[in-house]
Formats: structure tokens, C-alpha cells, sequence
């Protein structure tokens, strides 16, 4: 799966993700108008009126978990936790986010 800085802000602005979006804002304590990648952080950008701000995050894999981690202080937020779901390998590019999953399906 690749994630792109333009896919990514199409989502979070998407009506069916707003409360994904609100926990991400409350997680990281401002409203973000976007969403900037560089590599290795994700940056979340606020524009306060004259100025814009940027919050400076990154993701972390567990393996079948995704978190959002503030690199200041190490606090994370949850986004995706499924044991059904393995995180084989998560990559933060110069202007995307790469994520290689797999998953098994049982049939009953």
C-alpha cells in the first residue's frame, strides 16, 4: 500500500474519516489544515492566521499494529490494531508512506 501526501489529505478531509481525523487532532492537540511527508516524520500543518505550524510525528509498526508517535516527547496514538493484519514493513519516503501487509483468511 502506498500513501501519498495528496491521498492521505483527500481521506482525513473525506466526511466518512472525520472521526479518525478528530482523534489524530486531539491526539496531537491542534486542528491540521494538512498533511506534509518527509522522510522518516509526517508533519501536521496548522495555519494560525499568519503563520503556519507544523507538528512533527512519525509512525511505528508492532506486528499487527500502526502508531502514531509524537518525536518529542514518545507519546502514541493508536490507528490500527488487528490481529488479523501483519505489518511485514513500514517506510516513510521522501513524499509517501509505504506499508507491506499481509493477511490470512479462514473460512468457516
Amino acid at each position: 500500500m502506498r500513501l501519498t501526501k495528496d491521498n492521505i489529505n483527500k481521506t482525513l478531509f473525506n466526511k466518512k474519516w472525520k472521526n479518525l481525523k478528530t482523534l489524530i487532532e486531539s491526539f496531537i492537540l491542534i486542528s491540521f489544515q494538512s498533511i506534509e511527508i518527509n522522510i522518516k516524520s509526517i508533519y501536521f500543518v496548522e495555519f494560525t492566521g499568519l503563520s503556519y505550524k507544523k507538528s512533527n510525528y512519525t509512525l511505528r509498526k508492532g506486528k499487527s499494529s500502526l502508531s502514531l508517535v509524537d518525536i518529542i516527547n514518545q507519546d502514541k496514538l493508536l490507528i490500527l490494531n488487528d490481529k488479523n493484519i501483519i505489518i511485514k514493513n513500514l517506510f516513510i519516503c521522501d513524499n509517501y508512506i509505504k506499508i507491506e501487509l499481509t493477511s490470512k483468511i479462514i473460512f468457516n
